[in-house]
């Protein structure tokens, strides 16, 4: 720890992304050269889903940094990409975000949807609640796996909390990356077994 605090202070501060020097975690052009692309992908299984950049060059490595290297303090820079977004939550009843496994939140301490997501939801008016939905086992990871083998290591990996609110309710679940869905199918038909109306899903990045 004392390491790192001297090693900030000595060295110099340079972009995440490209190496300039300067004084933030990425420099003004490497955030103006990220730009948003909305789609739609359509699952017949569950409905859609929203994304809101391409999984590529920047994104990737932001993203990688979260998750991977556990660079937390990236929650302001997601904030500021998304603010040039307006969304309007008001729709929805409940905001939640796809949980992490129980390993890896103590592993890294927080949750990085919560890190891209949270802020940017409230600003906007939504109602964001990390509660709702948990997961309560670890699973290997599953970026090897294909779409059928992904949705049988997530069965019944998922829970909800607090029955009574999600009744007739509205909910969008966010997530960071778009992959197979599988993620977001399991949750859905969490959800709908305890009798929410309606289900969303938005998420950062499509892979």
């Amino acid at each position: 720890m004392v390491f790192a605090q001297l090693a900030s202070l000595l060295l110099p501060k340079v972009c995440l992304l490209c190496d300039a020097f300067c004084e933030e975690l990425v420099c003004g052009c490497c955030l103006a050269s990220i730009k948003s692309e909305i789609l739609s992908h359509e699952f017949e299984e569950f409905g859609s889903v929203v994304t809101l950049f391409p999984y590529k060059e920047h994104v990737r490595k932001l993203l990688h940094y979260l998750k991977f290297l556990h660079y937390s303090r990236l929650e302001a820079i997601f904030f500021c990409l998304l603010s040039d977004l307006d969304w309007d939550f008001t729709l929805v009843d409940w905001v939640v975000p796809v949980p992490s496994s129980p390993n890896r939140f103590r592993l890294r301490g927080f949750n990085p949807v919560d890190c891209v997501f949270r802020k940017w939801v409230l600003s906007q008016g939504g109602v964001y609640d990390e509660g709702l939905v948990f997961r309560h086992t670890d699973s290997r990871p599953l970026f090897s796996l294909d779409r059928l083998n992904r949705l049988r290591v997530l069965s019944d990996a998922f829970s909800v909390s607090q029955l009574e609110l999600l009744q007739s309710s509205h909910v969008m679940i966010v997530d960071d990356i778009l992959t197979s869905g599988s993620t977001i199918q399991s949750i859905s038909k969490v959800l709908y077994s305890v009798g929410v109306s309606q289900v969303s899903a938005l998420c950062f990045a499509k892979s």
